[in-house]
């Protein structure tokens, strides 16, 4: 995610504001629509390999074939969609090559033998490797022709290397072929279908507002909502390589252990509660300092909606926990079916606030849809307890926080966000959030 932000730094400083917002608005439809290709089968595969690993070649082959024929239908509305909006004939072909990514991005889909089997190493070198390659091939691009095709010509480019050596890193008894097993086709789409349906929903959530705002308000806004989205989701890489290492330990205790599943699960909301809250209050705090370093002057405007968006990790910091417990558990369906009731109030927010409060709409309704969401788990019995137990997580590290942003706004001295730290951690301390098995946990990580 880091790389990720920086490739955007990049791009929106050479190629300018405008551009920019063109590129995040490219990237918001053909992420969208890329759920319809992957449809939650990365998750589905790592679960039935942590069970079985002699069926990992048949589970990943028969998934490929799957994805390919899917992602053939979503890069035909990607460019369905983008000619409807009809922005300009620019952004149709812009979309025609960035939703080339939908044909040659299944690389995490090899990555999950190495997931399953917690050959971390391995996985974070596939999947951490892409975003690096796109990096070095993009920064190639904008030193020798900068413009916006050729960024997105050097991300096909070098997911498609990426894709190769993924497969060379795999054991031969593992390299898939493409299946053909319907019966295997079914059980996976069966069961990951959902997730591909909550990952839709969520990145509707996520990017629908980049496209209203190029729609209406036009690219230069569509690009200083996008620098504010791309800083606070430059840091959902923490909860992401958290749950790598958990879910698979998670999906075997809930079938094998099911109270230390639970332990697992509250503990894992405790310590991304209490990390997301603190990295929240220092985003939303020094928004503006953090827009202009970054991608300068000319987006500073977006330093509210940044201060709005820096709340939301909390939700995406919970959101990895509970989305895997609940995979493990095999409740992804009741997920789905609470996102598909809150997607629509939050469509109709959307266009209203955005027309309203332009970018602060924006991140306001992305924030108020999430707490929409969690209210409705809370009134169905079978989803309750991942709201309750967010809750219960969360309510220690939001009082002590509360204290660290009183101290912030009021007190302005050197090194204002060490000392805050320093108050939070004590509370969190005093209050119990943090035990002595939590230290004890800590310092065999440290040592």
């Amino acid at each position: 995610m880091l790389a990720t932000l920086a490739l955007s730094v990049a791009i929106a400083r050479i190629l300018g504001d405008s551009a920019f917002g063109e590129y995040v608005s490219v990237w918001a439809l053909v992420m969208i629509l890329t759920t319809i290709g992957h449809m939650g089968t990365d998750s589905i595969v790592v679960r039935e390999i942590a069970k079985d690993t002699t069926r990992a070649r048949d589970l990943v082959s028969n998934a490929i074939t799957m994805r390919l024929c899917l992602s053939l239908l979503a890069y035909g509305g990607a460019v369905a969609v983008a000619a409807l909006m009809k922005p300009g004939h620019s952004f149709v072909g812009y979309v025609s090559i960035a939703g080339l990514i939908l044909l040659v991005s299944w690389h995490s889909l090899l990555a999950t033998y190495f997931e399953a089997t917690l050959r971390i190493g391995t996985h974070t070198l596939i999947t951490t490797g892409c975003i690096y390659l796109t990096l070095l091939f993009t920064l190639l691009v904008l030193f020798l022709k900068p413009s916006l095709g050729c960024v997105l010509w050097a991300a096909v480019l070098a997911n498609s290397l990426i894709l190769i050596v993924a497969y060379m890193l795999l054991p031969r008894h593992v390299q898939p072929r493409l299946g053909r097993s319907f019966n295997t086709m079914k059980n996976i789409l069966s069961a990951s279908w959902p997730l591909g349906g909550n990952m839709f929903l969520i990145l509707i959530g996520g990017r629908l507002a980049h496209l209203i705002l190029l729609k209406t308000k036009g690219p230069l806004a569509a690009g200083d909502y996008g620098a504010a989205v791309r800083i606070s989701e430059s840091l959902t890489i923490i909860p992401q390589a958290f749950m790598l290492s958990v879910f698979p330990v998670m999906s075997f205790c809930r079938s094998n252990e099911p109270a230390r599943f639970e332990d697992i699960y509250r503990k894992s909301l405790k310590y991304m509660s209490e990390i997301a809250l603190f990295l929240a209050l220092l985003l939303a705090f020094y928004s503006e300092r953090v827009l202009k370093l970054l991608y300068g002057q000319d987006f500073v405007e977006a330093a509210a909606a940044l201060g709005i968006l820096a709340w939301l990790m909390f939700f995406v910091f919970i959101g990895n926990v509970n989305s895997s417990a609940a995979i493990a558990e095999d409740r992804q369906k009741s997920f789905l079916g609470v996102g598909m009731l809150t997607v629509g109030p939050y469509v109709v927010l959307n266009f209203v606030l955005i027309q309203r409060y332009n970018l602060v709409g924006a991140a306001l309704a992305l924030l108020l849809q999430q707490v929409v969401f969690y209210v409705t788990l809370l009134t169905i019995p079978s989803t309750r307890k991942y709201t309750i137990a967010s809750a219960t997580s969360a309510f220690k590290p939001i009082v002590a926080i509360g204290c660290a942003a009183l101290f912030l706004y009021k007190v302005e001295i050197p090194l204002a966000p060490l000392a805050a730290f320093v108050i939070y951690l004590s509370l969190l301390c005093i209050t119990g959030s943090i035990n002595k098995e939590d230290r004890d946990l800590l310092l065999k990580m440290l040592r």
